[in-house]
């Protein structure tokens, strides 16, 4: 089977070899079971491969205790159906709360009398609260005060980060590069777990 090696640094960077090897990356394989290793630093064609190399039951043999997922059609289709169902959903949500929603308040409204006093009463109560609100009279529930905490916040963010657009960028590649290391040491720690 052939493999392919790659040297990263802890940024998930690649290590660049072109100034001694003409590519990044060593390709082995073997030919036959019995011949010696092929090691190759240049892209082989899959004609250059052993029959068997691309085999998709003989991977799943070798590394069938490695996390994988092969992409199949009938993978490719659930795919797809799945997503025309969410497009179908919201459409038949848009549907239900613009058309429905109106027709049957207008049906209701024209046909009950009770119907039309709720609704009549439900406006000149938001415009109560409005006004209310608009002359400062009315409290601001807790909800309504965090929002509005968190929206100077970003405005504050936002603001800075305008004023100085090349250290927003130096922080956003810090907290990358953070993350990604996080996110090696995590793996690197979760394979030593796995080989004890």
């Amino acid at each position: 089977m052939p493999v392919m090696v790659s040297a990263f640094d802890d940024k998930e960077s690649l290590i660049y070899l072109d100034s001694i090897k003409p590519t990044s990356h060593l390709l082995a394989f073997r030919r036959e079971k019995l011949d010696p290793p092929v090691f190759s630093w240049r892209e082989i064609k899959d004609a250059e491969l052993p029959d068997d190399a691309l085999d998709t039951n003989k991977l799943i043999k070798i590394y069938h205790d490695i996390d994988f997922r092969t992409w199949t059609s009938k993978d490719r289709n659930l795919v797809e159906k799945k997503q025309r169902q969410m497009v179908l959903t919201a459409w038949l949500i848009l549907f239900v709360w613009l058309v429905v929603i109106p027709v049957t308040v207008i049906i209701l409204g024209e046909t009950s009398v009770w119907m039309a006093r709720m609704v009549l009463i439900y406006s000149f109560w938001k415009v109560f609260v409005q006004v209310m609100k608009l002359t400062g009279k009315w409290k601001k529930s807790k909800r309504e005060e965090e929002k509005e905490r968190e929206e100077a916040e970003k405005d504050h963010h936002h603001y800075h980060c305008k004023k100085n657009p090349e250290g927003f960028m130096r922080l956003k590649l810090e907290n990358f590069e953070k993350e990604t290391q996080e996110g090696i040491r995590k793996e690197d720690q979760a394979l030593r777990e796995k080989q004890q």
